[in-house]
């Protein structure tokens, strides 16, 4: 009787061990799943929104520069600059889709003290529910300053991880709507002007390959493109890390689209989920944009289309930026196209040109 039972706890004893091993094995491979469904997740920041309210309990001192040039950090086809929030340098996403001038990231630790707001915004994702507000001393980027004022703040973790905690906020179209800018991705060099000259833009950025005319719809330029033979209105937004068309387009662009895969969109608003492509010719005016990659939605455009009006088909970003010398200029409501071969200074030839048309 006491073998057997000796017997029967070494038995128990065992299949303890070997249940809590299953336990253990499956618990690993559950975790190992996740992260490869995480691992596999790409993400795509889109940062179009538009204040629905813009209350202050007290206007802000804005001071403008007339002109400037300035490097600029591209990450994963963001456009980030140093500027000098009270009295510190840190960085700030330049992103033309915000309506508004600035607005902080709330999750920073150096930020003043945070009050809940009546704002709200809405973008990609749809509309946030945790804009607050905070009171700022000073703010200055290259000639452009904000005194004494309050501003819109919110969780951006989703556009950009910020391990050093300098990630501070975005600038908007709000704080250069009275600038040409040209961007220039090959060089990482952005400039401002007031000034339209194009015989000195023809000579700081090569031919002028094309000139885009846009409406402004909202505070967003919006041109007509051709892809497939089919036209749509396409809006501009220099934070867009990618391409957006309306998903309820692909049928007529299936033949157009290579490399469909499965992705997700990221706004300030939240993340939805997409499929994204390359769609090998875009032709804007006589220019063909070739493989661009795109992303396909309907959801997030339909939500703008339906809170601001705007009747887009989908949104251009540095996709469309990063292969030519481009100056939006929101004066003029053009965009003009450059090669960025430069002009030899001997040759007159395409300076005459463009005196002769100006």
């Amino acid at each position: 009787m006491r073998n057997q039972f000796f017997i029967l706890s070494i038995l128990l004893f065992i299949l303890t061990i070997c249940v809590g091993f299953l336990i253990n094995y499956f618990s690993i491979q559950s975790h190992s799943e996740k992260n490869k469904i995480a691992n596999n997740e790409h993400s795509i920041h889109i940062g179009l929104l538009t204040e629905k309210s813009t209350k202050t309990k007290k206007e802000k001192e804005l001071l403008f520069s007339n002109e400037f040039t300035t490097s600029f950090t591209s990450k994963k086809g963001l456009i980030l600059v140093n500027a000098d929030l009270n009295g510190n340098k840190r960085k700030f996403l330049l992103d033309s889709g915000l309506g508004s001038d600035l607005i902080l990231n709330s999750e920073v630790k150096h930020i003043g003290r945070l009050q809940d707001s009546e704002n709200h915004l809405n973008g990609i994702g749809g509309e946030s529910e945790n804009l607050q507000t905070t009171w700022i001393n000073s703010f200055s980027w290259m000639g452009i300053n904000f005194k004494n004022a309050q501003v819109n703040a919110l969780p951006l973790s989703n556009i950009m991880t910020n391990e050093n905690d300098d990630f501070a906020g975005i600038i908007g179209f709000g704080a250069f709507s009275n600038y040409q800018l040209t961007l220039d991705y090959r060089c990482n060099i952005l400039k401002a002007t007031k000034k339209k000259d194009l015989v000195k833009e023809a000579k700081e950025n090569g031919e002028l390959l094309t000139t885009i005319l846009f409406k402004f719809e909202q505070h967003m330029p919006v041109f007509g493109v051709e892809i497939n033979g089919f036209k749509y209105k396409m809006a501009l937004d220099t934070g867009a890390t990618i391409n957006l068309i309306n998903s309820k387009h692909f049928k007529n662009l299936e033949k157009a689209v290579v490399d469909l895969k499965e992705s997700n969109v990221n706004g300030i608003s939240g993340k939805t989920t997409s499929k994204k492509g390359l769609i090998k010719h875009t032709k804007i005016n006589n220019i063909s944009y070739d493989n661009m990659m795109y992303c396909f939605d309907s959801s997030s455009l339909k939500n703008l289309n339906t809170k601001y009006g705007l009747g887009i088909d989908g949104i251009l970003g540095y996709e469309f930026l990063k292969q030519n010398i481009t100056v939006i200029d929101f004066i003029s409501k053009e965009i003009r196209v450059y090669d960025g071969n430069f002009i030899n200074p001997k040759s007159q030839e395409n300076i005459d040109k463009i005196k002769h048309t100006a």
